[in-house]
């Protein structure tokens, strides 16, 4: 078999039979590349029994000692864990790592057929992190990291916390960070490009040509209905105090007193 390896290594099979040796003896049980598959293989006969062998290497071959070493060195474009496992015959669930969806925006892991899965990543190229969090935070920074954290593990944004004020300049307003709709304040998470102010006083001081005591929704509430239609509602009618309608140039926005 040395003989053969050594001599002729472009017929080793060959060599070995016809000089009276054994084929089962004659390979290291090493890995290396098969490039057209794209995965790595032992050295040893191919046989029914041994689907992982690839056949006998040859002098020019580079041997590995495992799998994902191979898989490493040869094939570094294509995902570790995905090459592994093509090569050693078993099957890949994923690495459970998460990655962006820029379509969704949103953070997806590497698995398929589970919640949050996105999909199994077969190149090496794209980057992973090991939570949804630093995932956010790095490829969407644009978005505030904990609704892209709650869309991207399909969990509900936490009511309770608040991070300061923020102006709504749609409706000329300022805001609480916080869910809408969980009090009369809250105006909606804020993104990352809201500036946030420490208390509801500093940030209407930004609206300094708004009277103090319009500035916030603790004083008004936005309907998104028309004025007519809100005048109808029977819900208008149970608002504490005297209800006045203000025309405030927000198309299908009416803002009611307190």
């Amino acid at each position: 078999e040395d003989c053969c390896k050594r001599y002729y290594s472009y017929s080793l099979s060959e060599c070995i039979v016809e000089s009276g040796g054994s084929l089962s003896n004659a390979g290291s049980e090493q890995w290396f590349v098969n490039h057209l598959k794209s995965k790595c293989t032992q050295d040893c006969v191919q046989d029914a029994s041994a689907p992982n062998c690839g056949g006998l290497a040859t002098k020019t071959m580079t041997l590995h000692s495992t799998a994902e070493g191979c898989c490493k060195k040869e094939l570094s474009w294509v995902s570790v864990g995905l090459c592994t496992s093509d090569s050693e015959g078993t099957l890949f669930i994923g690495s459970g790592k998460w990655y962006v969806n820029y379509i969704a925006n949103r953070c997806e892991t590497d698995c398929e057929g589970q919640a949050n899965c996105g999909g199994i990543i077969a190149d090496a190229y794209t980057p992973m992190f090991d939570g949804p969090e630093e995932c956010c935070i790095n490829k969407l920074g644009w978005i505030n990291s904990e609704r892209c954290v709650a869309e991207s593990t399909n969990t509900p944004i936490s009511s309770a916390r608040s991070r300061g004020w923020w102006i709504d300049w749609s409706a000329m307003r300022c805001v609480r960070d916080c869910v809408a709709g969980a009090d009369a304040e809250c105006g909606g998470v804020a993104e990352s490009w809201h500036e946030l102010y420490s208390s509801e006083e500093s940030c209407c001081e930004r609206l300094s040509w708004i009277p103090a005591n319009e500035c916030s929704l603790q004083v008004w509430y936005s309907y998104n209905v028309s004025c007519n239609e809100v005048i109808r509602d029977s819900d208008a009618a149970n608002i504490e105090d005297e209800v006045t309608l203000i025309s405030f140039q927000c198309s299908r926005h009416c803002f009611v007193r307190r």
